[in-house]
């Protein structure tokens, strides 16, 4: 097959199976979220370059390698969204929704990025987001936030086990502390470390965390933790947290290398990860405050926190869900007639949806009707046309029985 008409690489097809499933988990998210005082927002799936490049920092992969970025025809660059928060907070900013503070915003859609396709990860992904602006920078707002993703993540049943990884990234003087102190660690061993950590061994230390890889994770077990460095007050408020969840039956556990992928996090970061079947690329969810971002981009600061949720990955873990199916199947001998058209447009007028076979005999278009899961098929021949009645057959129990028009709607309404 020619390549051009294959999609691209890391941007799968959906098919029904697939479309449906994606469309009950953000039924679930919607649903969730409105329940907490969430309401929808969307933005365009590209942005001007600087909404990233101010927001993500220099060192982020996501800016370092992983862009789409493209110049239109006025010379402009712009970048397809690789994430949602800094979209969100670009409309908060353009639209002047101050006065609307606390906003408390759920969006989703398609991000992109250019990376290795891997099972739960691939260049095309969905996201479903939420973002808390003007969130209290308090233990009740984080633990809304947290029980929030957890409450979603129950109601899809989902196949594996989930737990809560916490921990804090302090403020940015915390952070120039511990970094100073890790790289006095890991300088030493920097020939040790895989290339990825070397790199960010001279851009941002802090990343090195958050490798995969076994050899560079067992280096980092003695290396000096930030929890260590956090102020009195952050680390009560951080055991807090963690005591308020586990209380509320939220397993929740402190991971001393867990940082995120943006720069423009602070102080409680989290991740929701599933404990069997995703391997590595096993988060489900993950999110944090980002009380400085806001004022990053503009001259305006305020506190904020949230997360987002990966789509695909929820869809590998999800039960599947059965596209649907008409609710009727209208078996014509002349489809080409005014008779038809007639019968289809009350039908649909009625609420009904239908499917309508429209090659082989009576027997190979009956066939096609199960096929499709229909209950009922309305069955028109030359008989019917004359007396002006429909056969009606029930493909659950076989039987079936001549109705006038009336009577027949009658009967598929009431199912």
């Amino acid at each position: 097959m020619d390549d051009s008409l294959k999609s691209p690489r890391g941007c799968p097809d959906w098919m029904p199976a697939d479309y449906y499933l994606a469309e009950n988990i953000i039924k679930k998210a919607q649903f969730t979220t409105e329940l907490f005082g969430y309401l929808g927002y969307k933005t365009p799936i590209f942005e001007h370059a600087g909404v990233f490049t101010k927001s993500l920092g220099d060192s982020s992969d996501i800016i370092t390698k992983e862009m789409y970025s493209f110049k239109d025809k006025n010379d402009e660059t712009f970048v397809l969204r690789p994430e949602a928060t800094a979209p969100i907070v670009r409309l908060f900013l353009s639209h002047k929704l101050n006065r609307e503070l606390p906003l408390k915003v759920f969006t989703h859609g398609p991000m992109f990025r250019y990376e290795r396709p891997q099972k739960g990860r691939q260049r095309q992904f969905h996201q479903i987001g939420v973002e808390h602006l003007g969130a209290e920078k308090n233990l009740t707002s984080e633990f809304e936030l947290i029980s929030m993703a957890d409450q979603f993540l129950k109601s899809l049943h989902l196949k594996s086990k989930t737990k809560v990884l916490i921990n804090s990234l302090g403020d940015a003087d915390q952070r120039k502390e511990y970094k100073s102190a890790l790289l006095k660690y890991l300088n030493p061993l920097k020939e040790k470390l895989s290339e990825d950590s070397q790199k960010r061994l001279q851009t941002n230390p802090l990343r090195i965390l958050d490798t995969k890889n076994k050899d560079d994770q067992k280096i980092l077990e003695k290396a000096p933790k930030l929890y260590e460095f956090l102020l009195e007050d952050q680390k009560n408020h951080l055991d807090a947290l963690i005591k308020k969840l586990n209380h509320y039956n939220i397993e929740t556990v402190l991971d001393h290398n867990l940082v995120r992928g943006m720069d423009y996090y602070n102080d409680t970061v989290f991740e929701i990860i599933s404990l069997e079947g995703l391997g590595a690329q096993n988060t489900l969810i993950a999110g944090g405050r980002y009380d400085h971002l806001i004022g990053s981009m503009s001259k305006t600061n305020v506190n904020a926190l949230g997360w987002g949720a990966g789509l695909e990955r929820l869809m590998l873990l999800s039960e599947n869900v059965t596209p649907p199916a008409p609710d009727v199947g209208l078996v014509f001998i002349d489809e080409e007639g005014d008779e038809s058209l007639k019968i289809s447009h009350t039908i649909r007028q009625a609420s009904l949806s239908l499917y309508t076979p429209t090659t082989g005999n009576f027997s190979k278009r009956l066939q096609k009707c199960q096929k499709k899961n229909v209950k009922w098929a309305i069955i028109i021949g030359e008989d019917e046309l004359k007396s002006k009645t429909w056969t009606l057959k029930n493909f659950s129990n076989g039987e079936q029985s001549t109705q006038s028009l009336e009577e027949s709607l009658k009967i598929l309404k009431n199912e």
